[in-house]
């Protein structure tokens, strides 16, 4: 029985229904080959998984279509199936990406750089809310699209933020998706990432209306030093730099890490609980049936 401080300290959401793409080993990051797998309830046991030569994209218009490339395709891929036949139009995504397409900004950057002339359809690409515009112009979203970047990357301010839309829109589901993509080399001695586009979307409701529950509980504060004996209270401290975000493979031991590979791998069931850390922060996560 959870007493009134584990009850504060942690939230349940049902995942109803999910879908991650992941680059397929050994081949090279630009082929743009991946394996989708689609769990079309949330539960294991109704997973498909399939290798593809790229991302598919669903009704979309061509001339729209060749805007939408590279990571941006593997996100329109996970979000169409994970949400099946929802009307995309009147589903909230949330959007929840470290560096989003972070190679786009890198070719601006090097342009200014070497005073080379920047083209304004690069620039708008690069801004970090872009692929939920293109989502919205493809599926005419009606409903907010939020785009978050958080520092630490994987999905647990999505998380967050999902279940607070489920309590102020009464229960209506919510979709997460949270991506990154391979890094520049000039950010390798300071940043760890995919090998290449990788993402997941999961469409959330509320615990009691889902078969498979996740549990997110806020495990440790960091920057919190306790308070001395006789001493009222505690006093905030600032927090250690926080290490560059690990990337491991899905058929690692360790559980604790802060990517996005550790909630792919508690979906698919390789992992029965994740310790994700934020610089201030770690939070735990948990799957039940």
């Amino acid at each position: 029985m959870n007493t009134a401080g584990d009850a504060a300290n942690q939230i349940t959401i049902g995942v109803a229904a999910w879908c991650s793409w992941r680059p397929v080993g050994g081949r090279a990051p630009t082929s743009g080959a991946g394996e989708s797998s689609l769990s079309a309830s949330g539960r294991i046991e109704d997973l498909k998984q399939e290798q593809l030569e790229q991302p598919a994209l669903s009704g979309i218009p061509p001339l729209l279509r060749r805007r939408i490339k590279g990571l941006a395709r593997v996100v329109f891929h996970v979000l169409e199936r994970a949400l099946g036949q929802a009307p995309a139009a009147e589903e909230c995504v949330i959007f929840s990406s470290r560096m989003g397409e972070i190679r786009r900004t890198q070719d601006i950057l090097e342009s200014i750089a070497a005073e080379q002339p920047v083209s304004p359809a690069a620039f708008s690409h690069a801004v970090h809310n872009a692929i939920a515009g293109l989502w919205s112009m493809a599926h005419g979203a009606t409903l907010p699209l939020l785009a978050l970047s958080p520092p630490e990357g994987g999905p647990v301010p999505a998380l967050i933020e999902a279940y607070g839309c489920l309590a102020e829109n009464g229960g209506k589901p919510v979709t997460i998706v949270c991506y990154e993509e391979q890094l520049p080399e000039f950010y390798a001695p300071f940043l760890s990432g995919p090998p290449a586009p990788t993402a997941v979307a999961a469409r959330l409701a509320p615990a009691e209306r889902a078969e498979r529950i996740l549990s997110l509980r806020h495990k440790e504060s960091l920057n919190h030093r306790p308070p001395a004996d006789g001493a009222a209270g505690g006093a905030l401290v600032s927090p250690a730099p926080p290490a560059p975000a690990a990337w491991r493979n899905s058929g690692s031991d360790d559980s604790a890490e802060s990517g996005l590979q550790g909630f792919i791998d508690l979906l698919h069931g390789k992992t029965a609980s994740a310790v994700l850390a934020a610089p201030t922060c770690q939070w735990q996560l948990q799957m039940a049936a």
